[in-house]
């Protein structure tokens, strides 16, 4: 009917006026996001990229160590030899990974605001997505009475739903598929250098990197698949019981403890991204013996 096509385009465009105009949404949304954009972007991004470069220089020191046993005071002072001359070069590389990275976060943001979005048009969960209007005569008078098309809204939020949750799905499987070169590549700026002593950042670390990850982006996928779950897993409890809003005393001590499991996790990731390394690097030289890419680069041995 004409009359119902009308109500539910004029339900839509006060459903748009409504969300655009409201104030108190951009006031709260766009100071969160900026200092979330800052929280990550300096002390949060610097404090990763210090521990990166340590626990990626400290497990290829234990690794490649031919001492046995290595002493603390010796795993030490390699570490912090390899940290003073590929600090830089690891920045840089980080720098690239952020840019690289941007794009993907973008995506999943568009994602997540155009399903919501779409929700607040069309009503999602009310009784507002198809009326019809039926005017009947009764004894006293006319009246007008609603119904809402209960399969079609069923079967719409279920498109919905499923469409937006394979694109998300899709830059999920991406975005970890990614991740895994761009890791190996700031492991190659801790520990790969060129012929001249220089080392290897930026474009030229991912490229070896890529390099190097052929025909490994199964596992590669597999892996930080696992640490993104777990990554995850380990922050969801504190969002749902809200630990840091915690009134009593407890609160620095949930805190505590979920920052100590994180940084576990964070540990045991760049350990794998080692291992990874190794695989992968010793399965190209092995496979192509002494060519180009071997030639590029030569382990940093402390």
């Amino acid at each position: 009917m004409k009359i119902e096509e009308d109500l539910g385009f004029i339900n839509i465009l006060k459903r748009a006026t409504k969300l655009l105009c409201d104030a108190s949404v951009l006031e709260n949304l766009i100071p969160l996001l900026i200092q979330t954009f800052l929280l990550y972007l300096f002390p949060y991004g610097l404090i990763d990229l210090f521990t990166t470069t340590t626990i990626v220089s400290a497990s290829w020191t234990v690794h490649t160590s031919e001492e046995e046993p290595l002493r603390f005071g010796q795993l030490v002072r390699r570490t912090v030899e390899i940290c003073q001359n590929r600090l830089e070069g690891c920045l840089i590389t980080s720098l690239y990974v952020l840019l690289l990275s941007t794009p993907v976060f973008f995506g999943f943001l568009f994602v997540a605001t155009n399903y919501f979005h779409i929700i607040s048009l069309t009503g999602s969960g009310e009784n507002s997505y198809y009326y019809s209007i039926n005017i009947e005569e009764d004894a006293e008078g006319y009246y007008r009475s609603s119904s809402v098309n209960s399969p079609v809204k069923m079967l719409f939020d279920a498109v919905l739903a499923m469409f937006h949750g394979a694109i998300f799905l899709g830059l999920l499987a991406m975005f970890s598929k990614w991740s895994a070169g761009w890791n190996m590549g700031l492991v190659v700026s801790v520990l790969e250098e060129e012929e001249n002593g220089q080392s290897i950042y930026g474009t030229d670390a991912l490229t070896l990197s890529s390099n190097y990850g052929k025909g490994h982006e199964k596992r590669g996928l597999q892996v930080m698949l696992v640490f993104l779950v777990f990554a995850i897993a380990m922050r969801m409890p504190c969002f749902c019981f809200k630990c840091t809003e915690s009134s009593n005393g407890n609160r620095v001590l949930y805190t505590s403890f979920y920052v100590g499991l994180i940084c576990v996790g964070n540990m045991i990731k760049w350990v794998a991204c080692v291992v990874f390394y190794e695989d992968c690097r010793t399965s190209v030289l092995e496979k192509k013996g002494d060519v180009e890419i071997g030639s590029k680069g030569k382990t940093f041995v402390a």
